[in-house]
């Protein structure tokens, strides 16, 4: 039997194939001994005795920069110097905070926090949600759906390089030329592009278009060669 209370097996060796080694593992440099000696030291074992097929847990490693304040000081809580995310979430929503974080600098690099710099992109944020109204029913023209062509490449191809930041850079721009040039087909490109920044804001928006289905689950765009303007 493969049920939890199974007491003859740790786990079924089929299915824990199905799973490891996990795509990428993700942690700060300060859980280097902590989580991923053990981590590799389990997985080892388990290979040495025969219960797992790889030799390391994760197919990638990557090392997260740290948020510290404005004294260079890593952010802790152990030193009191972290700042609240509750305050700031009442303040200018989840969605704000979150894609700030991804904002602020590559996710390998060490980031100071700034509260100035937090408005910028709430001023985004709230642009975005406001547009809904010009862009509904919008037909856009070729330029426009060209550009959703090229953003879906950028900031896919960011995403998988795990440069978000540059991937908000990317919708950025893309929301300035909608407002210049809106469209219905391209804004909602853009809506699947930003949810996995703004969950809530796009989910939100997509459902007022009448869409059953959730954002978050729906298929992730894909370039239409044939609506790529080369002039």
């Amino acid at each position: 039997s493969d049920l939890p209370k199974n007491d003859t097996v740790p786990f079924v060796k089929e299915k824990a194939a199905q799973y490891m080694p996990v795509d990428l593992y993700v942690g700060g440099i300060t859980h280097a001994t902590g989580h991923l000696i053990y981590f590799r030291f389990f997985q080892k074992f388990l290979k040495d005795i025969g219960w797992v097929n790889d030799d390391e847990p994760a197919k990638r490693l990557f090392n997260h920069g740290m948020v510290c304040d404005s004294n260079g000081d890593v952010m802790s809580k152990s030193k009191g110097n972290v700042v609240n995310p509750d305050d700031i979430i009442k303040k200018f929503g989840a969605d704000t905070l979150r894609t700030y974080e991804l904002f602020m600098a590559h996710p390998a690099k060490d980031i100071e926090w700034s509260d100035s710099e937090i408005s910028t992109i709430y001023r985004f944020v709230d642009k975005v949600y406001n547009m809904f109204n010009e862009m509904k029913g919008a037909k856009g023209n070729k330029y426009i759906d060209s550009v959703a062509q090229t953003k879906i490449q950028k900031v896919t191809k960011h995403l998988e390089g795990l440069e978000q930041n540059y991937a908000v850079i990317e919708l950025m721009d893309f929301a300035t030329k909608l407002n210049k040039y809106p469209s219905e087909y391209a804004y909602k490109i853009f809506l699947k592009l930003l949810s996995p920044f703004d969950p809530a804001v796009s989910e939100e928006i997509w459902s007022k278009f009448g869409e059953k289905e959730f954002i978050s689950i729906s298929k992730w765009p894909t370039v239409d060669v044939k609506k790529i303007n080369s002039k």
